[in-house]
């Protein structure tokens, strides 16, 4: 249907690398010309040679959201049981207070903010 949204998938499995960014040049490609698109449970993982590169992630999340224009909505995976964790892996957005504030700090930018029609 032409109204629909384009799910971008495998967006990104891991903390941004030199160079990379969290949301993929090919979220603008040619694919469902026209309609928006929409991140589905994306999700990065903890680096710990670099404790606070989640936080710094999920902070910049907002701008890199900012650069994608055709992307209408992200949904970050963190359901309760659903998502494993090992000491080498924890994709949860609270898996520590480092995350959890930049998760918090992403939730505050004014892009991500829409209104509701009521007060917050």
């Amino acid at each position: 249907a032409d109204g629909g949204a384009v799910a971008v998938a495998g967006v990104h499995d891991g903390l941004r690398r030199q160079g990379e960014q969290p949301v993929p040049d090919r979220a603008d490609d040619g694919v469902g010309a026209g309609k928006p698109r929409m991140l589905a449970e994306f999700g990065t993982n903890f680096d710990s040679a670099d404790p606070t590169a989640k936080q710094r992630w999920f902070e910049e999340f907002p701008s890199a959201l900012k650069a994608h224009p055709k992307i209408k909505a992200a949904i970050y995976f963190n359901s309760p049981g659903m998502t494993r964790t090992t000491s080498a892996c924890n994709m949860t957005m609270n898996h520590d207070a480092a995350a959890l504030a930049g998760f918090a700090a992403a939730g505050r930018d004014g892009y991500l903010r829409q209104p509701t029609g009521g007060s917050r």
